[in-house]
């Protein structure tokens, strides 16, 4: 798993805490069209070369566009919670999927990179990965499992898009849960479009969510 990947290289190599890095990975990708991941706030993503081929104006813009993602937290400029929203696949924005030769930034996401409130290497604040700069919304939590553990039992497909809402980084406190448990974190990054009926309670691999 992509965490596990992150582990072994912690553990083999001096990580620079001011660095973010991405690996390329030529193995298959459970959803074939992924072409790459870095949620927001994190130090670490991942490209599929599976996926992107391995020319090198293809390689390089799937980089930038993660790590826009990951150290900038710029959204996609079609997803429902972004600034400004788009149809997808019509601007030549490096957040847009609408081919190798769309690199441009507009001027809000500029803004957004150079706003001195803003935390880059927000990582460097919590060796969890960034945990603490994650976005805090129990209601956004407890709708999520709820739907999940509905279509669960009532085995109906679930449907819910990577940039719906939640989005990256969504967690909760002290959260109660239905099977009477009450949990210390629960965080949920949704970065794979679903569309199945789940066969088992939330896991890490179906869903992106870690309850601990």
């Amino acid at each position: 798993s992509m965490r596990a990947l992150v582990k072994a290289y912690r553990k083999a190599n001096n990580v620079e805490k001011n660095a973010v890095y991405v690996f390329l990975v030529n193995l298959p990708c459970s959803d074939s069209r992924l072409q790459g991941f870095m949620p927001f706030n994190k130090q670490f993503g991942f490209v599929f070369v599976q996926a992107t081929g391995s020319a090198t104006t293809t390689l390089t813009r799937t980089i930038a566009h993660e790590v826009a993602h990951g150290l900038f937290t710029l959204r996609h400029t079609f997803s429902n919670e972004n600034t400004y929203i788009l149809p997808q696949g019509t601007t030549d924005n490096l957040m847009d999927y609408s081919g190798q030769e769309a690199t441009a930034l507009y001027k809000y996401q500029w803004d957004l990179i150079h706003n001195p409130q803003r935390v880059w290497f927000a990582w460097l604040e919590d060796e969890e990965e960034g945990a603490t700069q994650l976005t805090q919304d129990p209601i956004c939590v407890q709708k999520f499992l709820e739907q999940y553990r509905y279509a669960f039992v009532k085995k109906q497909k679930l449907i819910y898009p990577k940039d719906g809402y939640p989005y990256f980084g969504h967690y909760a406190n002290n959260i109660k849960l239905l099977d009477g448990n009450t949990y210390k974190k629960i965080h949920i990054s949704i970065y794979q479009n679903i569309g199945a009926v789940p066969l088992k309670l939330i896991s890490q691999y179906q869903a992106g969510t870690y309850c601990y």
